[in-house]
């Protein structure tokens, strides 16, 4: 039997809360099963962002759009990062928030600056490899943005009956029953985090319950994010591998 093959993904978020690597990793291998049901989720190798503490601090709170002098090496430290990631065979998920609602995500001002100082910045790296155009465009389409309406929580939120639990007076709970009225009220929402008990600080509990099949289908801002996924270079055939096979290797 033929072990199957190992994933890399390099999962960057602006979120700079302790578990928040950790939550948005849920989402990330459950993003993987819907993509590859067969998916083997023990072979994906997830990791942080780490060393650089100026690509760390680039990334925490989009300070990456930053237009202070001072901050443009951190962000060069940010953009030499995930361009030796995407040369080394290494797929890239970045969250940051649209800090917009539904209504008005595709005029978000943080993905059009993504687009402008950080994925312009990417392409220019990769061009300096001497690599062709298609290698290029290629290995770009591997860094996937993750960009939810309004912010991330808007996503952990979905696991409405882990929710509920911190829901702890009317006022939550009302707020709760216009969430789940329509599919599109949540991320229309601006800092729900401030209408429950759950705030900022339970995402790694609501990302284990994250009903992932559930809100691809609702198509907003999720479903963007696994369509994204879905276009990365190489990364459907991946998952396939990761699933061990019979015969000689």
């Amino acid at each position: 039997m033929v072990a199957g093959q190992t994933v890399r993904l390099l999962v960057i978020t602006e979120d700079s809360a302790q578990e928040a690597f950790t939550a948005l990793s849920w989402l990330v291998k459950k993003a993987a099963r819907l993509l590859e049901p067969q998916t083997q989720t023990q072979h994906l190798q997830l990791s942080p962002l780490t060393g650089n503490q100026g690509a760390r601090l680039a990334a925490m709170a989009m300070g990456w759009k930053s237009q202070q002098p001072a901050d443009d090496n951190k962000r060069r430290d940010l953009v030499r990062t995930i361009t030796t990631a995407l040369l080394g065979e290494t797929w890239v998920i970045f969250h940051y928030d649209a800090d917009v609602d539904w209504k008005r995500y595709h005029q978000s001002l943080n993905r059009e600056r993504f687009a402008r100082q950080m994925r312009a910045d990417i392409e220019r790296a990769l061009r300096a490899q001497k690599l062709s155009e298609t290698q290029v465009q290629a290995r770009l389409s591997r860094l996937v943005e993750w960009v939810p309406a309004y912010c991330i929580e808007a996503w952990y939120y979905r696991a409405w009956d882990c929710l509920r639990a911190f829901c702890v007076d009317a006022a939550h709970l009302e707020r709760l029953a216009v969430w789940q009225a329509a599919p599109e009220n949540l991320e229309n929402e601006e800092q729900p985090w401030k209408h429950t008990a759950a705030g900022r600080r339970e995402n790694l509990a609501l990302a284990k319950e994250f009903p992932a099949t559930e809100v691809y289908g609702l198509r907003l801002s999720f479903f963007e994010g696994i369509e994204k996924l879905r276009g990365a270079d190489g990364l459907l055939a991946a998952l396939a591998a990761t699933v061990p096979s019979f015969g000689s290797e």
